[in-house]
């Protein structure tokens, strides 16, 4: 059996552990989004097992590299937009006789 298929039928068993009431009896929506991760990650092995049967070259990307470009342009993002709130923040503040 692949490596990949093993892999995907491990995240699916992991998602079916934590869904169930010994997994989760409380019910807790944290545990139940690491479920539907492992269920993603279950499918998404899977993908690529069948992918690789059927002869069909993928390409890997580099997630970490992917992650890091998104999240340096999150952050830019959100320190514009908090820069742009402080000071839009202080020009209403005058504007309304209190600064």
């Amino acid at each position: 059996m692949s490596n990949l298929l093993k892999r995907a039928r491990s995240d699916i068993q992991i998602a079916k552990t934590l869904l169930s009431p010994v997994g989760n009896p409380a019910s807790d929506e944290m545990i139940t989004d690491q479920a539907a991760y492992h269920i993603q990650q279950g499918i998404e092995k899977a993908l690529k097992y069948q992918t690789e049967i059927s002869g069909v070259p993928y390409k890997k990307i580099r997630i970490r590299e992917t992650q890091k470009k998104l999240l340096d342009r999150s952050l830019k993002r959100t320190i514009i937009a908090a820069d742009d709130a402080t000071i839009h923040g202080k020009e209403m503040f005058r504007e309304g006789g209190k600064g």
